[in-house]
């Protein structure tokens, strides 16, 4: 599982790409597969889409005792307001088909 961050930062299509899932073409290659990313969602403030040009900082935390991932950044929209989201994500130790993503969006 990639580490990226959840919400659509940019304009295009997020994806994650899986071990052992390939595009087999006919003739020539085998190539991995962007897949839609169960992680996505977009963040609209006010009706105002937030993109990474509406970052101001973000932190990356690996707890590896836990497994858990934390990626905490900062957003702030047209009016200067800011907020700050929490991401926590994890995979299943036995179900490794089984990740979880918690988010906290919370005003500043």
């Amino acid at each position: 599982m990639r580490g990226s961050i959840g919400f659509d930062y940019y304009y295009g299509s997020p994806g994650i790409y899986i071990a052992g899932v390939y595009d087999k073409t006919p003739v020539y290659f085998e190539e991995l597969v962007n897949l839609p990313s169960p992680f996505s969602y977009s963040l609209i403030i006010d009706g105002e889409k937030l993109t990474i040009n509406n970052l101001r900082e973000g932190n990356y935390l690996l707890d590896m005792k836990n497994g858990i991932l934390y990626i905490i950044f900062y957003l702030f929209d047209s009016k200067k307001r800011e907020t700050q989201i929490i991401e926590k994500r994890y995979v299943h130790l036995k179900d490794k088909e089984l990740s979880i993503q918690e988010v906290v969006i919370k005003p500043i």
